[in-house]
């Protein structure tokens, strides 16, 4: 599972400065970097579908069980790759509005 989505996300396809990405032992970990914000991507694939929970930077080391220790932040699920990066693009849109990245 781990690199799957190495080639489908990028800097550019997500409108980010910088992106650079972590292995994770049941995921994949992307940090991102918006301006001065620093964002975390979590990818998980399951059977069924991809889900993801983009979050801001927290303090401490980055696991894939991190997402669920913290509150801020919001998960997408696609059935499709292909509507993965519209849908991850869509939340850090919703989080940067809300002055949450």
């Amino acid at each position: 599972m781990i690199g799957v989505f190495l080639k489908l996300l990028s800097k550019e396809s997500l409108n980010l400065d910088k992106l650079i990405r972590m292995q994770g032992d049941r995921c994949e970990i992307y940090v991102g970097e918006k301006g001065n914000s620093t964002i975390l991507i979590f990818i998980y694939r399951t059977n069924k579908a991809i889900y993801f929970k983009v979050m801001p930077a927290v303090p401490g080391k980055w696991d894939c069980d991190t997402p669920e220790y913290y509150p801020f932040g919001l998960y997408g699920f696609v059935k499709e790759e292909k509507l993965l990066i519209d849908k991850i693009k869509e939340k850090i849109e919703v989080l940067s509005k809300n002055e949450i990245i």
